[in-house]
């Protein structure tokens, strides 16, 4: 394990970087060769560390939380256990967002799908980088629902099924955090405001923050070229 999380951390070390300003609603896995293996990981996790420099802080979970999708299959995963933690977070600074992101958890099996084939990419990501020898792949798309069988989330199987528990609360997270943001009207092309807010929860940062400091960054994430209302 150690061996692992070294070659990963030397891995990421050396980036190329690019830009996108097309709107889309999509979160990014970056996937790396590791012998006859890959390393799957969400694009928000590379973000804490070698973006904003912070440290992830993730609750020890052990117990697979069950949740039934829209087609009645069974999802068993520690991730929907540990996203539900980390919302905990929220609870001294802002009690409503924590609770509206829970609901959210909630009923993400239910409008989630998992596909077995490529996704089409959807270019939001905005400033971003992929680590030298590995890709940049689609592991889900968020879209309002059209039709009654229709889903809110589709997320790659094939990929999914690769990453741990920690992966897919990052992923989850990302997704429910978007979701409010545009329920809310964020003002935004990209999804940098979404993958930082992510990154001071995954980190644990906030509990640094007084109320006046969160509310300033809560709206610079949600309410970019709006006047505050809260």
């Amino acid at each position: 394990m150690k061996k692992l999380l070294l070659f990963s951390t030397i891995l990421f070390a050396q980036t190329s970087w690019s830009t996108a300003t097309e709107f889309g609603n999509g979160g990014n896995a970056v996937v790396c060769p590791y012998g006859e293996h890959e390393i799957v990981t969400a694009y928000d996790m590379n973000e804490v560390i070698f973006r904003y420099e912070l440290l992830p802080s993730f609750p020890p979970m052990v117990s697979a939380d069950c949740q039934n999708q829209r087609n009645g299959r069974e999802i068993c995963e520690t991730g929907t256990d540990i996203a539900r933690a980390i919302l905990n977070r929220l609870a001294l600074l802002d009690q409503d967002l924590m609770n509206d992101l829970l609901g959210k958890l909630d009923t993400f099996w239910s409008e989630a799908i998992l596909v077995y084939g490529d996704l089409t990419p959807v270019n939001d990501s905005g400033l971003s980088f992929v680590p030298e020898g590995c890709s940049l792949k689609q592991l889900a798309i968020q879209q309002q629902p059209i039709f009654e069988q229709d889903s809110r989330y589709f997320i790659s199987g094939s990929l999914w099924n690769k990453m741990d528990g920690q992966g897919k609360a990052v992923l989850i997270l990302h997704e429910i955090i978007y979701r409010y943001a545009l329920e809310h009207g964020a003002a935004t092309k990209s999804s940098v405001p979404i993958r930082y807010f992510n990154s001071l929860l995954i980190s644990d940062k906030l509990k640094e923050f007084t109320p006046k400091h969160y509310m300033k960054v809560y709206f610079q994430v949600f309410r970019i070229n709006q006047e505050p209302e809260r």
